[in-house]
């Protein structure tokens, strides 16, 4: 993985090749290696579901349909639903055929994340939101705020888990001792600075955008890689 990643972002910091023209994000393997890096999640948020006898959920982005399907199997939900872009729906479809039936298991509706005004109203029957990695697209800071706060008026009374990554400044990660977590989160601040997007943010950036959006805060999870619920 890393001598891949290397690979990958070595000419496009040598300016040999461009984002964008030579080299682009395929949305299949994307989801792919996205999926294998937070799976580890996934339990906890299973776990939490039970808790609350959580029966109806929504997913935030084609990036959670993977959390989606194991909360399928594990508690089986009576609606299971996702909201993704149109080229998203045309590439999970393409990547279900030949696939096992489960992967029926949930509903995907395409419409844009930015918007939950406007949802299909069958997303009204939700009991909780789950975006994994998904949020961050919105930043900078009060764009995030502005569309959480869309989210809390659309779903008043529903939970909302939010799954990013805690990814520090550059002067923060310089800092840092040699570990896969300053790894991830280097190869996170390049790549996403080649796609000329801001990536994942540190923790405290998301504490402060959720309690100033009109969401209760009421737990944090911290995982590996930097991974935080």
């Amino acid at each position: 993985g890393i001598k891949f990643a290397n690979y990958l972002i070595e000419p496009l910091m040598n300016n040999s090749k461009t984002y964008g023209r030579d080299i682009t994000k395929v949305g299949t393997y994307y989801r792919r290696s996205h999926n294998a890096v937070i799976a580890h999640a996934f339990p906890v948020i299973v776990s939490r579901l039970k808790e609350l006898g959580t029966k109806n959920i929504l997913g935030i982005g084609a990036s959670s349909i993977e959390l989606l399907l194991v909360i399928s199997k594990e508690i089986q939900p009576s609606i299971c639903m996702a909201i993704a872009t149109d080229e998203e729906v045309s590439e999970i479809t393409e990547e279900k055929k030949g696939h096992s039936p489960d992967e029926g298991a949930v509903k995907i509706f395409a419409a844009d994340v930015g918007w939950p005004e406007r949802f299909p109203k069958e997303t009204a029957a939700a009991e909780a939101l789950v975006g994994t990695s998904v949020f961050h697209d919105f930043y900078p800071e009060d764009r995030l705020i502005s569309v959480l706060e869309k989210y809390k008026k659309n779903f008043p009374g529903q939970r909302l888990f939010i799954v990013e990554f805690d990814v520090p400044n550059w002067n923060d990660i310089r800092k840092k001792d040699v570990s896969a977590v300053r790894y991830f989160a280097s190869i996170s601040r390049l790549t996403h600075s080649f796609k000329r997007e801001s990536g994942p943010q540190p923790q405290d950036m998301w504490v402060n955008a959720i309690e100033k959006s009109g969401w209760r805060l009421t737990q944090i999870k911290n995982l590996q890689y930097g991974l935080v619920i």
